[in-house]
């Protein structure tokens, strides 16, 4: 199909996978660890870090 050998469409296929079973293997381990997600904080994500949006849990998370 499209002129390519089994062997391009293992690499087609691979590179496909490959990036979607990391952040699965990622997943796997982190919930066999035990850790807790990466803060989500929009603002402080995105550097603004002004008194009005400040959320302490964010400051908490960063800290552990």
């Amino acid at each position: 199909m499209w002129g390519l050998d089994a062997k391009d469409w293992v690499l087609v296929g691979s590179t496909v996978a490959g990036p979607v079973l990391a952040v699965q293997a990622q997943k796997w381990v982190e919930r066999a660890r035990g850790d807790k997600p990466a803060c989500s904080c929009f603002h402080r994500a995105n550097g603004d870090a002004s008194i009005a949006n400040f959320d302490g849990a964010c400051a908490d998370a960063e800290l552990h």
